[in-house]
């Protein structure tokens, strides 16, 4: 019995929040069909109070005045040559914007001479004689504008061509005020002019006083860094230095690698001769001084004699032999001896360094040449080596002077840059100031009432058909923005497209407004002959579909529509049962309910219409038939289905179901296992079962609904309304309810559409 559940999705219930507050074209043409009294009455209240308004408006007069604010002539440029400047601060406008040929800013100025600054003074001048006067109203009645350079002289705007001169116009019904207003705004702004410029010349030569000490100041400070950076690092010029430094180091490096290389080839030398002598330099000295010694070389003689003689005798003799010990004793005494005379000879700090003098060897001439060639080699790699640490210790000393040179040159050309633009402001500022000076000797002029106030003439007012044209537009914006508003202050579904946006479900059928809603079903149809019911059953025959041709009004024709898309929704799964209700009463339901079943029996199917609303039942009285017995009974007494369910007479394959006598629980009943049982065997006995319930704020709707194929939802389109809506759709969200769709009930069809089928409805 239960079809699937397919549960609603969120966005069913609830509008996309995009469209909330939208107004789409279908809409507002739906606004305008419904609300057109409303645009045509508030159109034509409005064009006739404009045209009352513009007959009987008094008469205005207009004066006005026109000021010169910028020179013409080519003075402030010959002042300008004279100091020696293109521009001199009198062409710079003392600040103001300059833009092509004017020095002005227009749209500023206009609105200082607006300001309460230079109007209020006027005002309370004007009061004394016109008391009615106050800031708001002379701002509203004067207008400044930009004089143009047409011929006429008459024209406004900020194009190419416009002048140097403002247009003061001032308007209102009496022409007394108009002159005197006209004359005094000409002084005023006149004598304004010529304080502002005297004002403004003022400041300027007093700032550029209060800053020329400071400028001064600040020159002399960096004027006094860079004297005391160039004395710290004892440079003039940055460059110049460091092409001195990098001279001097090349030169450093050249000689060091000079006295290295001379440095290696002594030290080589050196090795060679030591290598020759066996002896240090010390030694050499100590040989060839005891070698020129006779003394000291007679006493060596002798011992190297005792020496020789001892090695002789010891060979032959043992060493107790008195020949033996009298040679050791000789050379004992002889030692002492050789000692003392080596000592007194060389000296006791070099005889130290020797100890036994009688080890260095003699030195003959060419010993005592080598020995003096390498004392002077000696010498001479000492004097290298001081000369290359020397030299190395300065090429260092010059290369960290290198390294820092850029740093330096860096610091140096940043004084000398601040210092060139402290000394620039300082010359513009004297210059400037000269500038200042010049122009207020000049005393120059204000600005100059080229044309004074005119006599104050009447201004034509504007043309009738304009002031109508204009308020008949207002009028339609006027009483189109109304009804927009009441309509979405009433929140009432007019439209089948508002209906789709809000539910976003599909619209299955679209029910037209019809007169003879109010009538029976079977008068409303057209009659067949009744079959013959034997226990509720019909022939096995196929119902031929005569006498339903085309021959119908459009209202029946929309509901052989709804049923064909009902049967094409599940073209695997027929729907077998659905529940026909609404959001509220009055909706339509019960009649969407019989139609549509009239509709299928009249396709060939057994259709069995179930008055499932036991609190308002109506569907006995839409095919004339008895209450009683009916839904109710059946749940409760033991009858026959036979006897209860009733056939129409008048549609063949129709059967209704009346509700009954109205219980006192309806829920309860419809919630029975019984009331299951039966629906059960209603799905047995015909094809589709139709049930009519009461409106979805019931809870008995939604059970019923949850117990077949699917819910279709009847909306009244301009009663529904969007809270209602989409109060019901929610809950059945909740309630994982399947809605089928949506029957849009009332729809007002076009005469054009209606004529366009009319021969194919007519036959």
């Amino acid at each position: 019995m239960q079809g699937e559940v397919i549960s609603l999705p969120y966005a069913s219930s609830f509008a996309s929040e995009s469209n909330e507050g939208g107004l789409e074209l279908g809409q507002l043409l739906g606004t305008i069909r419904r609300r057109w009294l409303l645009i045509v009455g508030t159109t034509a209240v409005v064009t006739v109070g404009t045209f009352f308004w513009s007959i009987t408006r008094p008469a205005q007069y207009q004066g006005q005045f026109q000021i010169l604010v910028e020179p013409v002539t080519a003075e402030s440029e010959v002042v300008s040559r004279a100091t020696g400047d293109q521009k001199s601060v009198t062409d710079q406008d003392l600040g103001e914007t300059q833009q092509a040929s004017t020095l002005l800013d227009y749209s500023t100025q206009i609105e200082v001479l607006y300001s309460r600054k230079l109007l209020d003074p006027v005002v309370n001048r004007l009061q004394d004689t016109f008391p009615e006067i106050t800031y708001d109203i002379l701002r509203r009645k004067l207008q400044i504008s930009r004089q143009s350079g047409s011929s006429q002289g008459q024209g406004r705007g900020e194009g190419a061509d416009t002048t140097k001169i403002l247009l003061f116009e001032y308007q209102s019904p009496n022409p007394e005020e108009v002159k005197q207003v006209s004359q005094d705004l000409s002084q005023t702004y006149v004598k304004y002019s010529l304080q502002e410029r005297q004002t403004n010349l003022r400041r300027a030569i007093q700032f550029t006083d209060k800053q020329l000490p400071l400028l001064k100041a600040q020159v002399n400070q960096l004027e006094l860094q860079l004297q005391q950076f160039r004395e710290r690092n004892r440079l003039v010029d940055p460059e110049q230095l460091s092409q001195q430094v990098t001279s001097e180091l090349g030169s450093f490096q050249q000689q060091l690698m000079s006295t290295q290389l001379e440095l290696l080839q002594k030290k080589r030398l050196y090795a060679s001769l030591q290598e020759q002598l066996q002896l240090q330099p010390d030694g050499v000295e100590a040989s060839s001084v005891l070698s020129q010694a006779p003394d000291y070389r007679k006493l060596v003689e002798q011992l190297q004699e005792l020496e020789t003689q001892l090695e002789i005798e010891s060979a032959q003799l043992t060493a107790d032999h008195p020949v033996i010990i009298d040679l050791k004793s000789q050379r004992d005494r002889l030692l002492p001896l050789v000692a003392q005379r080596a000592k007194s000879t060389l000296g006791s700090n070099l005889y130290e360094k020797f100890g036994d003098a009688t080890s260095l060897p003699y030195q003959n001439e060419l010993r005592q040449a080598l020995g003096q060639q390498l004392v002077d080699t000696a010498l001479e790699v000492q004097a290298l080596e001081a000369r290359a640490r020397g030299t190395e210790e300065l090429t260092k000393t010059l290369e960290t002077r290198v390294v820092q040179l850029p740093k330096i040159a860096r610091e140096h050309e940043a004084l000398e840059r601040q210092l060139a633009i402290a000394t620039d402001n300082l010359q513009g500022f004297m210059k400037t100031r000269e500038e200042l000076l010049i122009s207020a000797a000049r005393q120059e002029v204000p600005w100059e009432l080229i044309e004074p106030p005119t006599q104050p003439g009447e201004v034509a007012l504007a043309d009738l058909p304009r002031d109508l044209s204009l308020g008949s537009f207002l009028g339609l914006i006027l009483g189109l923005g109304l009804s927009i508003l009441i309509d979405k202050a009433s929140k009432t579904i007019h439209g089948v497209d508002e209906l789709r946006s809000i539910a976003e479900l599909p619209i299955l059928g679209k029910i037209p407004l019809n007169g003879n809603l109010d009538e029976s079903v079977v008068e409303l149809g057209h009659p067949v002959e009744q079959l013959e019911v034997q226990g509720l059953s019909v022939s096995e025959e196929e119902y031929p579909l005569e006498g339903i041709g085309y021959g119908v009004s459009p209202f029946l024709e929309a509901f052989r529509s709804l049923s064909i898309q009902l049967q094409m929704l599940r073209p695997d799964s027929p729907i077998r049962s659905l529940v026909v209700s609404s959001s509220m009463p009055e909706e339509g339901k019960s009649t969407v309910a019989s139609h549509l079943a009239k509709t299928a029996a009249s396709m060939g199917k057994r259709v069995l219409l179930v008055d499932a609303d036991l609190r308002v039942p109506s569907v006995h009285s839409l095919f004339s038939m008895e209450q009683r017995p009916g839904l109710s009974e059946l749940t409760t007494m033991d009858f026959d289905l036979e006897t209860v369910i009733q056939p129409s007479p008048h549609e063949e394959g129709l059967f209704v179901l009346t509700s009954g006598t109205q219980p006192s629980d309806p829920t309860r009943f419809l919630a029975s296992q019984k009331m299951h049982a039966l629906m059960d065997s209603f799905l047995d006995m015909f094809d589709l079962v139709i049930y009519d319930t009461p409106p979805l704020g019931l809870s008995e709707t939604v059970l019923m609904s949850t117990l077949v194929d699917g819910l279709l939802l009847v909306t009244k389109l301009g009663l529904a309304k969007h809270s209602d809506l989409k109060e019901t759709l929610d809950k059945l969200r909740q309630s994982r309810v399947s809605v089928l769709g949506f029957v849009a009930n009332g729809v007002k069809t076009q005469a054009s559409a209606s004529s366009a089928y009319g021969k194919y409805m007519n036959g």
